[in-house]
């Protein structure tokens, strides 16, 4: 299945250069946590740990008292966030996707979803908390694939 979408993904972009720079965001942006309190001793730790190395701590500048930290893995803040805290004893939460102090912003992140049962991707826009009141420049795009396509003849195979 991720082969199937990474090879969809790649003829969509093709045949449509406007989603060329088009990314999927989830939850979270991978290996980034906001950390309230952390002692030197816990850095140090952390530092040492399998987790190493922490690529970047820096102020927020969206979550005032909060660090964030940048992995140089894309490690699952969700799970990362619980193993730090069963280990080194430290709370921490995973930052949001559209948070623009955080590292690897892009400009168009999107959620992209695949609906299995109609093989249809979504270009959904999560550009921010305007377009929730609606957006003038938003490019909402659904995309079918037949099931059986020819890779020689891509343009055929996609609505």
């Amino acid at each position: 299945m991720v082969e199937k979408i990474k090879s969809d993904l790649e003829l969509i972009r093709y045949l449509d250069p406007n989603l060329q720079e088009r990314i999927h965001v989830g939850k979270w942006k991978p290996g980034q946590l906001y950390v309230k309190e952390i002692s030197k001793e816990q850095l140090d730790q952390v530092q040492e740990s399998e987790f190493k190395p922490i690529k970047e701590i820096s102020e927020s500048t969206t979550e005032p008292g909060t660090i964030l930290m940048v992995f140089a893995k894309p490690y699952h803040p969700e799970h990362l966030s619980k193993l730090l805290k069963l280990r080194f004893g430290f709370d921490s939460y995973p930052v949001p996707p559209t948070d623009m102090s955080a590292r690897g912003h892009r400009q168009n992140p999107d959620q992209i979803v695949y609906n299995h049962q109609l093989s249809t991707y979504y270009f959904n826009p999560n550009n921010g908390v305007n377009c929730k009141k609606g957006c003038l420049t938003q490019y909402a795009v659904s995309i079918f694939i037949d099931e059986d396509y020819d890779e020689d003849d891509w343009e055929k195979n996609v609505v």
